[in-house]
């Protein structure tokens, strides 16, 4: 389910920053 979120955080575009984050709130 995480590959999936951040599948979804690329697609959207985001900065690698915003991805970090997301890992980061999701563990």
């Amino acid at each position: 389910m995480s590959e999936h979120k951040v599948t979804l955080t690329w697609q959207r575009g985001d900065k690698p920053f915003e991805y970090q984050k997301y890992s980061r709130d999701h563990t």
